[in-house]
């Protein structure tokens, strides 16, 4: 803040100054009055987005002043010049909210949970913007007024050898670059998108990758417990114990300063997040925050693991950290239509597979063998007597669980009628107490099931998972954070090792967790962004009158790219769906600086100078607005861009896609759209000449 308001008392007159800055708390106020009319909650990503707004609130108030001393310089009064820069900057402004407004659009048609994620940021920019217009129209141009009608001092010092200085290199090298940049304009044209092909080749070559959502790092750790079916719950809690202990370990041998690492453990026996069962358990462990910590999250982890001891009894235990942003693990391979035991081996295979990779971590799958079933299979003797599987089953599950006798309806309920057996000492409580009625005897004759069937017992499933009414079973796993992009892994196992495995047990796959997520949240990003363009194509053309200057006015949106691979290429991070949503944003910001431009070579286009011209002092005229509006914003995220806070790490990929890329594109809309309104009119000419050409042609072939 102490930034912005340093540049605009370098580059404006000083009461003007002061007015525009005060128009900062002016509408961070009334912002905060419009989100409590809306009834918006201020939350991490609120605060995010009112920082990011803040040289957005400050860029209509610098138009606006910046034109009236303009005005002032020309001989107007004070009163004059207020009224005259805020009238004469109303559409220019209007269509800029607008159309920042229309860019942001699309992340309110953002579903699932990354659509929570990111709906603060739309609402809160709404809010700014309504504070910024009623502040910038209806409040400034009165301060205006005022502080024009006071004779202010010439600058001095360092102050007027600064503006002396600004004003030789705008009115010579800048004045001079931008007519050979608009005199060679195709040559400019050429420079411009070989570096957007760079750019893009820097992403296609795996030198900026990109990752779907890296999540913050956790603050709570949990390992989940499986001991072997058939373990008591005292055995469980004495094993759960043990690895309890391993954490305390685990975090002495890292401990730095006597610095606690844990805040709170507690255990759970007989469950876990969603199963049940004396043989599990589960063990919280919540840590200190991670800003007052030297020891990473992912750190502890590995050495709770490594703390671990051989328990008897324990089938496997994994700690997994707990990490915001979308739910699901970064791989999750969903195998399906096919009996569980075939999709057991199948997800088996799977695994060994994608444990070959680097990153990967705790491959698993969540069909377990945990649970023993007795399987009933009809002898020689009971195959003689009549039986089979079938009436065996259904004849034991009726003395067991009882048998419906009748249903019926009784009001808006369905009444169930079940015969049971009398709650008495002999009632069966095993298989060895049950006599099965023989089929086709009169007067009924009863067998013991033993002596009809051969009972055997061997592990089975407590748990059958159905997706869509298909038999299921994920495979999914961890993967490290800077190993890469997750999906590379998913494309090399598509490949050849998933095709194989399918065609070997005859199953079907689909994708689940964050690649999901992610393919869901593609489709609504890209539908949302067309309507986005579409909605500030007809702002623009309403606002100028014509189906041409949009586009040559949207023409800059690609190049916002340029400066978001730059930024993160040179700050080490990688590509996000945040950096995606960022670049929405910025194309909004980057075509308010090119309203004000086009709207300025329009101006003396209309008072009679040629289209050279009129560019060229056009570009002169704003050059000073376009570098204050994009320095504010700029530098009014500079302390995000900064920010080394660990839970902040996922937000800078959008910070530094609108920071870096509002720095680069500055120059590119002051140098590629007066370059595209050239060749336009190039081209337009070539037309005229054609057309010029035919009627000449056509003229003695209509005389004869």
């Amino acid at each position: 803040m102490v930034l912005v308001l340093a540049i605009l008392f370098l580059f404006l007159n000083g009461r003007i100054a002061i007015w525009v800055a005060a128009g900062i708390p002016a509408s961070m106020m009334a912002t905060f009055g419009v989100m409590w009319a809306v009834d918006l909650s201020i939350n991490m990503l609120s605060m995010f987005a009112l920082i990011m707004t803040v040289g957005i609130i400050v860029d209509d108030a610098i138009v606006v002043g910046e034109h009236s001393a303009t005005l002032i310089s020309e001989g107007y009064g004070a009163e004059a010049a207020a009224e005259g820069g805020a009238i004469r900057m109303t559409m220019p402004i209007i269509a800029a909210a607008l159309t920042t407004l229309a860019a942001f659009i699309p992340m309110l048609l953002i579903g699932d949970t990354i659509g929570q994620i990111v709906r603060p940021i739309p609402l809160v920019l709404f809010c700014v913007l309504v504070a910024s217009l009623v502040e910038c129209f209806l409040i400034l141009p009165g301060h205006l007024s005022h502080a024009l009608r006071v004779k202010s001092k010439p600058p001095r010092g360092f102050k007027k050898r600064f503006l002396e200085e600004f004003e030789a290199f705008r009115e010579g090298r800048f004045r001079r670059f931008v007519t050979v940049a608009y005199d060679r304009r195709y040559t400019t044209l050429s420079v411009g998108l070989a570096v957007l092909i760079i750019c893009i080749g820097l992403l296609a070559g795996g030198r900026v990758p990109f990752r779907f959502f890296p999540s913050p790092e956790g603050e709570v750790i949990k390992a989940y417990v499986f001991f072997q079916p058939g373990t008591t719950r005292a055995e469980t809690q004495d094993g759960v114990r043990t690895i309890e202990d391993a954490l305390y370990r685990a975090t002495e041998k890292l401990k730095v300063d006597d610095a606690a690492l844990v805040k709170t453990v507690f255990t759970q026996i007989g469950r876990t997040e969603t199963s049940f069962g004396d043989e599990r358990g589960l063990v919280y462990a919540e840590l200190s925050a991670s800003e007052d910590r030297e020891i990473r999250t992912r750190q502890i982890t590995k050495q709770w693991e490594e703390e671990i001891p051989d328990i008897a009894g324990l089938r496997y235990v994994f700690v997994r950290e707990q990490r915001g942003g979308p739910p699901g693990r970064d791989i999750d391979i969903r195998l399906e239509d096919a009996e569980p035991e075939v999709l057991k081996k199948a997800a088996i295979e799977l695994r060994l597979a994608l444990e070959q990779f680097g990153g990967i971590s705790r491959a698993r799958d969540n069909l377990h063998y945990n649970k023993q079933e007795l399987i009933l299979d009809v002898n020689d003797r009971g195959a003689t007597l009549g039986f089979t599987n079938q009436i065996v089953g259904n004849l034991t599950r009726g003395s067991l669980q009882g048998v419906i006798a009748k249903r019926f309806a009784r009001d808006d309920e369905e009444v169930t009628i079940r015969v049971l057996q009398p709650r008495s000492g002999e009632r069966p409580k095993q298989l060895e107490d049950i006599s099965l009625p023989v089929p086709g005897t009169m007067p009924v004759r009863y067998v013991p099931l033993s002596a009809i069937v051969d009972i055997k017992s061997q592990p089975g499933f407590s748990t059958i998972r159905r997706t869509d009414g298909k038999v299921s079973v994920s495979v999914i796993a961890d993967y490290d954070d800077n190993a890469g992009n997750p999906n590379e892994v998913i494309a090399a196992l598509e490949k050849e090792t998933i095709p194989n495995i399918l065609q070997k047990y005859g199953i079907s796959y689909s994708l689940g967790g964050r690649s999901q997520e992610q393919a869901d949240t593609s489709k609504d990003l890209a539908a949302g962004a067309l309507i986005g363009l579409a909605l500030i194509y007809v702002i623009l053309a309403f606002v100028f009158a014509s189906y041409s200057r949009p586009v040559i006015i949207m023409s800059v949106i690609p190049f916002g790219l340029v400066g978001t691979v730059l930024g993160h290429y040179v700050q080490g991070f990688d590509l996000t769906f945040l950096s995606l949503v960022g670049l929405l944003g910025l194309s909004g910001i980057l075509v308010n600086n090119s309203i004000i431009l086009i709207s300025r070579i329009e101006e003396r286009r209309l008072q009679g100078e040629g289209l050279r011209e009129a560019v060229i002092n056009g570009i002169c005229d704003r050059f000073r607005a376009v570098m204050l509006t994009s320095m504010t914003t700029v530098l009014g995220l500079a302390p995000l861009l900064f920010e080394t806070s660990v839970q902040a790490q996922f937000l800078l990929p959008m910070v530094i896609t609108i920071a870096w890329g509002l720095a680069f594109a500055t120059f590119i809309v002051l140098l590629l759209v007066p370059s595209v309104l050239g060749v336009q009119e190039d081209f337009r000419a070539y037309i005229n000449r054609l057309r010029g050409k035919s009627e000449i042609e056509a003229a003695p072939e209509a005389a004869e």
